[in-house]
């Protein structure tokens, strides 16, 4: 139950920390404070024995208990099944503001695990820093399998998972759906600013709340430095809108990251609006990255690729990354496997690309797979503005660059796939389709491929614009001259360089410029990269369908006219043979594939298959799959001993099909084990003729005592409270101590005999087919037992005679699974004579209670207790 005391500041120091010490400031105002009794939270807060959170008011506490802590290491997980947890509603309160755990004085380093749940918080520090679910994760900290809702506002370091996560911390399998301001910088919808931490998902990750902030404003994070990685297993993805209000450093995953790192398995995409309300002075702003510096970002088997719109009137503004560049670290990379593409509009001043807006990492942006391509419009009002990239200072090659997109400018250099190329290198293979337009005064420098190029050579490359290749101006023709080989362009271009052939509409849609721009004749290159097909594409392809030249016609046809695929199974070794035959020069393909297959095992009245599937290398030839089976078993009980219960016995078929065979109820016959007389007891016991199955032994009385019997009582009704009976199980003697009813209890008296090293008390025993709990143990039962090592005693033992373990010298390990023991149910020489080289281990739950009792009822404070 919670509890609201009000107290004065008045009070005395004492006082207000003896509150203290026992619970948690929520809320202050003037004058006063409330606390809140804490209750027990469930665990211990340990990793291996986490606080169990079950609801707001539990992670209140949670919260509450960090803040008292001076480590600040308490580790939680939300409790299964809880799928929502709103920390604005706490009790009858509602409209709570959530007060981050962990912050400037003492970071959060402790693991909380959400286990999946959707934590809402309205977390307010608009006039101070670190605003999240979480304030600072600092080192060792962890956080994982949580997804943030609502908002969260601050000045600086604002996210939704935490504010700042730095010092070797971890966010694991999170996401966030909360709206984040910062009213200064270093805004994002996981964390605000992250330093030498890790970002990871065994699935995915991504953000939908909107993310402002005046600088440093990311979609994951607002600043990143220190080596940050981000390693994901699938895709990441940002379709939240995401706004720098006053300058710039504004990205769908980074706003600005020095020394970082991203990696995925699938694609990375951005489909928020980026927006930069900053002014000229600003830089970066990108659909992935807003500015990096010695940053890597890499999808290992998809796609990078911006679909949102990216909005800004400053420099270096890109669908990709806005402005990328390097210090001395040659590993930093742009890299996808199946392609790096935009298809979102851009708009910046100056340095304005399609995919980046100025790139100068020392390396190339690659794709294995597919291509660096832009399709969206891209709108400068500036210098150096690009389908691809606006400008160009990278230390390496340019390579299969693509842009489809209308490119339009106000400005200087200003080119269909480069603004400007500032680099001593090259680019080839690319090529631009997409309209130019430029407009101004100041507009100069225009070009199909480039605005300006003083590179190494541009080659293999064409435009469908009226401009020429590269815009550079009269006074660097020189500077041009033998740069361009191989470079084609449509007869609108009336002002060709030299190097860049004109080519009719024709030679375009024909095929004829798709295979030209891989060579001709010996100079013809084998690894072709061009292609087209003819008839529906209308220009030249990237990978596109191989052209082929048959004196002046080109086409796809590769010369071969193949009938349909004939399949042969070879059952031998379950292989299988394609073969197809050219139906005008007989020319034979063939292919032989050894096949995988799955396997139905047989049954004992069930038959099997095996399915086997063949896989071709040569995409004409079509998958295929033969199924062959296999006859049933049929059951097996050769040599198969009886099973057995106390009902019945049976045979298992050999073959685990799990059927019973030749099933059948006992028949018992009565053997008396030792007979009684008139001073010792003896025993009995029923045994089935067929399986050898026994019912537990019982006692004889002593001939004086009670009637002398041969027969064994056929029912528990027959036995009395006080008899002793022997369980056949472990040969230990047991006093019925209840048997009414349904109502059937026993004591352990005693082990079979002293020589036993191990003893244990079970939950329960069966006598004649019913089961009787095991509740207690008889005083001295292992007394003077000299060879006695471990004892366990079980769930349903509630008490505990005295001197039960005198004497037992040997004794090392005592577990008790009871956590039914009392102060009232032990005796006060139940744990007499154990040494302290014996230990005893209990439950975690009881394992403070059990300290105490244990010790008031003769156990040495010499013995370790400690749970299991």
């Amino acid at each position: 139950m919670k509890v609201t005391k009000m107290i004065s500041r008045k009070m005395a120091g004492g006082i207000l920390l003896g509150f203290l010490a026992v619970a948690g400031i929520v809320t202050g105002s003037q004058g006063s404070v409330t606390v809140y009794a804490a209750e027990e939270l469930q665990g211990s807060g340990t990793a291996e024995d986490p606080y169990v959170i079950t609801g707001s008011e539990d992670l209140w506490k949670f919260a509450e208990i960090v803040k008292a802590s001076s480590d600040r290491n308490e580790c939680a997980k939300v409790a299964d099944g809880v799928t929502e947890i709103d920390t604005t509603v706490r009790g009858e309160k509602k409209d709570l503001t959530w007060n981050p755990i962990g912050d400037s004085s003492g970071s959060y380093k402790g693991v909380f695990d959400g286990n999946g749940a959707e934590i809402t918080i309205h977390a307010d520090r608009s006039i101070n820093n670190n605003a999240g679910l979480f304030g600072i994760l600092g080192s060792g900290g962890e956080i994982r399998n949580v997804t943030t809702a609502g908002s969260s506002k601050g000045w600086d370091s604002v996210g939704g998972i935490c504010g700042q996560a730095c010092s070797d911390a971890k966010i694991v399998n999170c996401n966030n759906k909360a709206d984040i301001t910062a009213q200064g910088g270093q805004a994002g919808g996981l964390a605000g600013y992250a330093s030498s931490a890790q970002i990871e998902s065994d699935t995915s990750i991504s953000n939908t709340g909107a993310v402002t902030g005046t600088a440093n404003v990311g979609g994951l994070v607002g600043q990143a430095s220190g080596g940050m990685k981000v390693i994901v297993h699938e895709g990441i993805l940002n379709s939240g809108a995401i706004t720098a209000k006053s300058s710039g450093y504004v990205g769908g995953l980074i706003g600005y990251a020095d020394l970082a790192s991203i990696q995925a398995d699938a694609d990375i995409i951005n489909t928020g609006k980026i927006s930069s309300m900053g002014s000229n002075t600003s830089m970066g702003a990108g659909g992935l990255i807003g500015y990096g510096i010695d940053i890597s970002i890499i999808s290992r088997n998809g796609m990078l690729q911006n679909k949102g719109e990216v909005t800004a009137a400053i420099t270096s503004v890109g669908g990709i990354g806005g402005h990328m560049t390097s210090s001395d670290n040659s590993n930093c990379q742009i890299q996808a496997a199946k392609g790096v593409i935009n298809t979102g509009r851009i708009t910046g001043k100056n340095s304005v690309g399609g995919v980046v807006g100025e790139y100068a990492y020392s390396a190339p942006m690659t794709s294995m797979d597919g291509f660096i391509l832009n399709r969206g419009a891209v709108e400068g009002n500036g210098d150096n503005v690009g389908g691809v990239i606006g400008r160009m200072g990278s230390n390496s090659d340019g390579s299969k660059y693509g842009n489809m997109g209308d490119v339009t400018n106000t400005g200087k250099y200003t080119g269909g796939v480069i603004g400007s190329w500032d680099s001593n290198t090259s680019l080839e293979n690319s090529f631009n389709i997409g309209n130019v337009v430029v407009t101004g005064e100041d507009a100069a420098d225009v070009g199909g491929i480039a605005g300006r190029f003083t590179g190494v050579n541009i080659k293999n490359c064409y435009h469908t614009t009226e401009y020429p290749l590269i815009g550079n101006g009269e006074a660097e023709k020189d500077e041009i001259t033998g740069k361009i080989s191989n470079c084609y362009c449509m007869e609108k271009n009336t002002l060709p360089w030299d190097g860049e052939i004109t080519k009719t509409t024709k030679a375009f849609t024909d095929g004829e410029v798709a295979y030209l721009l891989d060579g001709s004749g010996d100079s013809r290159r084998a690894e072709l990269i061009w292609g087209q097909k003819i008839g529906t594409d209308q220009t030249p392809v990237l990978g596109g369908m191989t052209v082929y030249q048959d004196g002046s016609i080109y086409s796809n046809a590769d010369g071969h006219h193949y009938g349909a695929p004939q399949y042969t199974w070879s059952e031998s070794d379950m292989s299988c043979t394609a073969r197809r035959i050219c139906e005008g020069c007989e020319n034979e393909e063939s292919e032989t594939v050894t096949a995988s297959y799955t396997e139905e095992k047989a049954g004992c009245e069930t038959n099997g298959k095996k399915e086997y599937k063949a896989e071709f290398k040569n995409p004409s030839f079509e998958v295929q799959t033969k199924t062959i089976m296999t006859d049933s078993l049929g059951h097996d009980v050769t040599d198969a001993v009886w099973s057995k219960d106390e009902k019945a016995h049976w045979k298992d078929c050999k073959n685990g099909c799990g059927k019973k065979l030749e099933q059948a109820e006992h028949t018992f016959q009565t053997i008396i084990d030792r007979q009684a007389t008139e001073s010792t007891e003896g025993s009995s016991h029923e045994e089935c003729s067929v399986c050898g199955y026994q019912k537990a032994a019982v006692v004889i009385p002593v001939t004086g005592k009670e009637e002398t019997t041969n027969e064994q009582p056929s029912n528990t009704n027959t036995l009395t409270v006080g008899q002793v009976v022997v369980n056949k199980a472990d040969g230990s003697f047991y006093t019925i101590k209840k048997n009414a009813g349904k109502v059937h209890e026993v004591e352990y008296k005693a082990p079979k005999n002293k020589k036993q090293t191990k003893i244990a008390v079970p939950d329960s025993i069966k006598i004649n087919g019913a089961t009787y709990k095991v509740t207690s143990i008889a005083k001295s039962a292992f007394k003077n037992n000299k060879k006695l090592k471990t004892v366990t005693i079980g769930k349903n033992v509630s008490k505990i005679g005295e001197n039960v373990f005198s004497g037992c010298k040997k004794l090392k390990t005592i577990t008790i699974k009871s956590t039914k023991l009392k102060a009232k149910t032990l005796s006060k020489s139940t744990f007499k004579g154990i040494t302290k080289a014996t230990t005893v281990k209990v439950p975690k739950k009881k394992l403070s209670a059990y300290k105490k009792l244990f010790k008031s009822r003769g156990l040495s404070s010499k013995v370790k207790v400690k749970a299991y």
